[in-house]
């Protein structure tokens, strides 16, 4: 019993920890570059 609670606790962590890195990067790619561009100038 304690196996598939640890097992369903681990895949719910990756499967969110991936959800949120895919989110972030998405949302953040652009800031990064407007970023570099005000350093930049």
């Amino acid at each position: 019993m304690m196996y598939i609670g640890w097992f369903l606790f681990t895949l719910a962590t990756t499967f969110l920890t991936g959800l949120i890195v895919l989110h972030h990067d998405r949302h953040h790619l652009e800031d990064f570059e407007d970023q570099g561009k005000s350093e930049n100038n």
